[in-house]
């Protein structure tokens, strides 16, 4: 009952008017296993693109893609989920989500376009490749000569994107009304399983009870008959007696006579 309140105390403080909208357990598998999938589809893809230049080859260039595609799907995901801020009531938690969309919008972007331009110069991070993909970022943002390169940069970005709406969409979109709504939703669950539970005590104490009682009944009905039979008996034994003691009385009168 306390939980009820405090959900809909947040509901009126935070005008939710609405059920809370997030995805079951299922759905989260889901969402999980779409990230996992495009973070190895993007990290082998990266590889592909950077084994070319670097020194250590396919396992060289796969150690690299992996940091990448972590830190790009990773923040993507994370600024999703930051997002969700633009829909709170608190100003200043407004201005939170507003930020994180910025530096998602200017980060993809620049993350990925750095990686193009890192593949364009073929070198690796011990090397000299990552400052000259600096230098040539900050020379020429858009001066990709290589269209391996520009693709390196789409599917980044797209997938960056794709992870963004997955974070987005992984809870409700007001930040903790889900969180809430699932903690009641739990409460109110463990109260039906220890109800139903209860129910299935009583259900099977109340069938005991009936065939104790069907026994019972079952016994009293035996005993009634075996009362009647010793009753039937007696009326007998009585019976016979009586016809005794006239016998008697008649030998005896006869006895008399004589």
């Amino acid at each position: 009952q306390s939980q009820d309140v405090e959900l809909k105390e947040f509901r009126k403080r935070h005008n939710r008017y609405m059920a809370a909208d997030f995805p079951s357990t299922p759905g989260h598998f889901f969402q999980a296993a779409i990230v996992a999938v495009l973070w190895l589809v993007e990290s082998i893809g990266n590889a592909t693109c950077l084994a070319n230049g670097n020194e250590l080859g396919i396992l060289g260039a796969y150690t690299e893609a992996i940091v990448i595609s972590t830190l790009n799907l990773g923040c993507a995901f994370m600024l999703g989920r930051a997002v969700a801020y633009l829909n709170h009531v608190t100003f200043g938690f407004k201005v939170v989500g507003l930020f994180a969309l910025l530096a998602f919008i200017s980060g993809a972007g620049s993350l990925n376009l750095l990686v193009a331009h890192y593949r364009d110069v073929t070198g690796t991070f011990f090397d000299k490749g990552g400052i000259l993909a600096i230098q040539s970022i900050t020379d020429d943002p858009m001066g990709l000569s290589d269209f391996r390169s520009w693709l390196l940069f789409a599917m980044g970005v797209l997938f960056a994107v794709v992870s963004f709406f997955d974070g987005l969409k992984w809870d409700d979109p007001y930040p903790g009304y889900g969180k809430k709504t699932r903690r009641v939703n739990s409460v109110r669950q463990d109260y039906l399983n220890e109800k139903e539970f209860h129910i299935d005590e009583l259900e099977g104490a109340f069938e005991t009870a009936i065939d104790e009682l069907k026994s019972a009944r079952f016994a009293l009905a035996k005993w009634r008959q075996e009362h009647s039979a010793v009753n039937e008996s007696r009326r007998r034994w009585q019976e016979e007696f009586g016809n005794h003691l006239d016998s008697l009385e008649r030998a005896g009168n006869a006895l008399l006579n004589v």
